[in-house]
């Protein structure tokens, strides 16, 4: 029974790495938004390799909001920087945690 338990918690360790992976897909997507670095979908740049004007997503900026009275582009870009590496942190105490769980079944 104990085996089966280990199974079950590297299942969730599988399941929570998989849920920041698919965040950090998300949030990399804000920052190439704000950074004016999302491809269009004809493939075509501008002469100064951005895509497009910056945007920053309403769920940056509500958070920019919330945490400080600025919402500049700094700002934004900031936080978003730290989010994902908060997600990399995240990433890999649960990579370290589902590698000592296969090691301890083994």
């Amino acid at each position: 029974m104990e085996k089966i338990e280990e199974l079950r918690q590297i299942d969730i360790l599988i399941y929570q790495f998989s849920m920041i992976n698919l965040q950090k897909s998300l949030w990399i997507t804000y920052w190439k938004a704000g950074m004016g670095q999302l491809k269009s979908s004809n493939g075509m740049k501008d002469n100064n390799d951005n895509i497009g004007p910056q945007l920053w997503p309403l769920e940056v900026q509500s958070e920019i909001k919330m945490s400080t009275s600025n919402e500049n582009n700094d700002a934004c870009q900031v936080f978003v920087t730290r989010y994902l590496a908060e997600l990399d942190d995240r990433m890999k105490h649960y990579e370290n945690e589902l590698s000592n769980k296969k090691k301890s079944i083994l």
